[in-house]
């Protein structure tokens, strides 16, 4: 376990300061709620053997107290920035929230959370005849980019809209990145984003031919091979924490996902262990459970969203190998890596509120 002093001390002054932010503002709703966590909830879950079999019930995160919060900014007072505001693909996020019109839903979707089967699951709602092929390479279904920044604000701010996220804890969704950036496919995407340089350059040995890159990428070989061991990987992710390499959505933190000035008004949250039934209860709050949730997938397609073998496999890999992967020491810094999302003032990534 490590210890609260050891944070750095810029991030222990933002939280204090959403502390001193919030403290006047009480909760109104079950909406609001659905975001806020206690101390003993996350403490629980982090000590709790059987929720996830690596954590040993010596691990400990000093976790600030609970806050509420509402909206402390006017919707009219919103701006907009294309190219800075995560939710609209600031730094990528694979280029903003996905919007269902239809269903008046935005939903902010973080990389190694699912995001293969919600972005099926999309596709069929959105009545695409090829919904179950890979959804990645489409490029079909409409993001917040796609409307004027007043319709924006109204999507992001109206009670009428349901706001969602699903959240996954961090460990075991680094542990996922890796096994699959870096371990499939010969490590290409992992070495395409973080040991790229330039040709004639001293190491610079190996040349990338990456279809979906639609170029070329040189690589340091001894940077490819070394990432390929879990503890090289955190390693890196560690040293270059400022690099584009280590901001990568598939495992930057989750709780940069959304803006600060959105944060009060996500009225849903989700968690990767409860995916399937907090899936279920997505849809049926947004009227497509029964169309579209409640069968269709699956071998013989007739199984619910998130309840097929294959889906099963997909959620649950990384956290199978959890044990395999993370020393006490490797678990320890990770949780350091990633003290943002566990001690976020608001969200809470280790679990649902409602799981």
């Amino acid at each position: 376990a490590f210890d609260i002093r050891d944070i750095d001390l810029s991030y222990m002054n933002y939280v204090k300061e959403q502390q001193q932010h919030n403290a006047s503002f009480a909760v109104s709703d079950r909406s609001t709620l659905n975001m806020m966590t206690t101390q003993n909830d996350v403490n629980a879950t982090m000590s709790n053997k059987d929720t996830n079999p690596l954590i040993e019930s010596n691990t400990n995160i000093n976790l600030p107290p609970p806050t509420t919060t509402k909206p402390t900014t006017k919707k009219e007072e919103i701006s907009i920035s294309r190219r800075k505001d995560a939710v609209m693909g600031g730094n990528n996020w694979q280029m903003g929230c996905i919007v269902l019109e239809q269903y008046k839903l935005v939903f902010c979707f973080i990389p190694k959370i699912g995001c293969t089967i919600f972005k099926q699951l999309f596709r069929r709602m959105e009545g695409k005849a090829n919904w179950r092929l890979d959804p990645h390479y489409m490029g079909d279904l409409k993001t917040l980019r796609n409307y004027n920044a007043s319709t924006v604000v109204e999507m992001m701010t109206s009670p009428d809209w349901t706001r969602a996220i699903f959240f996954r804890d961090p460990k075991e969704r680094l542990l996922s990145s890796f096994l699959d950036k870096a371990l499939s496919n010969h490590g290409y995407y992992l070495a395409a984003r973080c040991c790229v340089c330039n040709e004639g350059e001293v190491g610079c040995t190996v040349e990338l031919d990456i279809a979906n890159l639609k170029r070329n990428k040189w690589v340091n070989g001894e940077c490819m091979n070394k990432l390929q061991t879990f503890e090289n990987f955190l390693s890196h992710l560690e040293k270059e924490s400022n690099s584009g390499c280590a901001t990568d959505p598939h495992w930057r933190p989750q709780t940069e996902r959304i803006d600060d000035k959105f944060i009060p008004y996500i009225n849903f949250i989700g968690h990767m262990d409860t995916v399937s039934a907090d899936t279920e209860r997505l849809l049926r709050q947004v009227g497509a459970w029964h169309p579209y949730g409640a069968v269709g997938w699956g071998k013989n397609q007739s199984e619910a969203v998130f309840q097929s073998k294959s889906a099963s496999i997909r959620v649950s890999e990384a956290k199978l190998k959890l044990g395999q992967y993370y020393t006490p020491e490797l678990e320890e810094r990770a949780e350091k890596l990633y003290v943002k999302d566990y001690m976020h003032p608001v969200f809470n990534v280790t679990r649902s509120l409602d799981g």
